[in-house]
């Protein structure tokens, strides 16, 4: 390996990407939460331009690739994970009791699932305009929708959250699932230049921003919550055409 392939633009912010997420993480142990948000949506850029950059510069390499997945596994899984864990366990202290063990163990199995989604990504030989199974990023940005209304306690979401435990283990279970299952997903890839083929797009915006005015930080949720609906309803059921 070069040090020119390490050292490179892409790669730096790659690691930027890789030195928010871990910041993220500190915030949510230390309940920083004024820097959670940003942080995330730091990452999410730098996500993004890490791989623009590279096609653009033609300085795409397989360290560059392997990077990239290392800052995502703590970026877009071992911070989604604790932005659980911060709301199952809002002391952040283990408990020894059944309960308690099943709520420290629970957040932290999506990162693992998170690992597990982008390790497939790598060896996807599919060449498609899909994703297969829920990006590590859509996923992020659902739990911290969730997570942003938790500490505004909107629609009271900290007594609903107490007393449906349930629903709460089932919450994580859907997204491990959807993380590493078959289900081919809308991407980047897929937006068209003709309008009628970014309807799910065009859909999924006008009802995330309807959900931001009415829903407040659950808008996000909602958002991703309609991006996977659409991508099974048109891509996986095949029950509606766009």
């Amino acid at each position: 390996m070069r040090k020119r392939d390490l050292h490179s633009l892409p790669n730096l912010f790659t690691a930027l990407n890789l030195f928010s997420g871990a910041f993220c993480v500190y915030s949510l142990i230390s309940k920083l939460d004024t820097f959670v948000p940003y942080c995330i949506a730091f990452c999410l850029i730098c996500d993004f331009l890490d791989g623009f950059m590279a096609r653009k510069m033609n300085i795409q390499s397989n360290i560059g690739k392997e990077l990239d997945s290392l800052a995502d596994v703590i970026s877009f899984g071992l911070v989604p994970g604790f932005m659980l864990l911060r709301m199952f366990n809002p002391e952040m202290q283990f408990q020894l009791n059944i309960q308690g063990i099943l709520l420290f163990i629970l957040p932290l199995t999506i990162p693992i699932y998170s690992a597990f989604r982008l390790a497939k990504f790598n060896l996807e030989t599919r060449d498609s305009e899909y994703f297969y199974g829920l990006n590590t990023p859509s996923n992020t940005l659902m739990i911290l929708g969730i997570y942003l209304s938790w500490l505004s306690n909107d629609f009271n979401l900290i007594n609903f959250m107490d007393k449906n435990l349930w629903l709460l283990i089932a919450m994580v279970v859907l997204i491990n699932y959807l993380l590493i299952s078959n289900t081919p997903m809308f991407s980047n890839k897929s937006i068209k230049k003709q309008f009628k083929g970014n309807l799910p797009f065009i859909l999924v915006g006008l009802i995330g921003l309807a959900g931001l005015l009415t829903l407040k930080y659950l808008g996000i949720s909602l958002a991703i919550l309609t991006y996977v609906l659409l991508s099974l309803l048109v891509l996986r059921w095949k029950v509606v055409s766009l």
